[in-house]
């Protein structure tokens, strides 16, 4: 399997399963709220409404920040999929320590969730 395939199929799985995540989350919501009904693009109103509402933001945001941890949330969580083996000896990067490797990733991510809420 090329290294571009392996790439295409991770793209595709983030992709699903971000949408996937987004149905489930507010099915459950409106499930537990007692609400009934909704659409499966309730979470695309949502995203879209997110996007054109008025952004409040600090004194002095810092953007090149904020620019930063979301490049390197995507690329944390590309190097973190890249280390999951999607068959025998199909991993991206194959190295006898990718457990390591994706525990590295998955807390630096905490750090870059933070560093983008205080950016803006």
């Amino acid at each position: 399997m090329s290294v571009a395939l392996t790439l295409m199929i991770m793209l595709v799985f983030m992709t699903v399963g971000m949408l996937i995540a987004a149905i489930l989350d507010t099915f459950f919501y409106r499930w537990l709220a007692g609400r009934t009904g909704g659409s499966l693009l309730t979470p695309l109103y949502a995203a879209a409404a997110e996007v054109s509402r008025q952004r409040i933001s600090t004194e002095a945001p810092d953007r090149m920040n904020w620019f930063l941890s979301i490049s390197a949330f995507l690329t944390l969580g590309a190097i973190g999929l890249a280390v999951v083996p999607l068959g025998p000896q199909a991993a991206v990067i194959g190295i006898e320590t990718s457990v390591v490797l994706w525990g590295a990733c998955e807390s630096l991510v905490v750090v870059l969730v933070f560093l983008h809420g205080w950016s803006p």
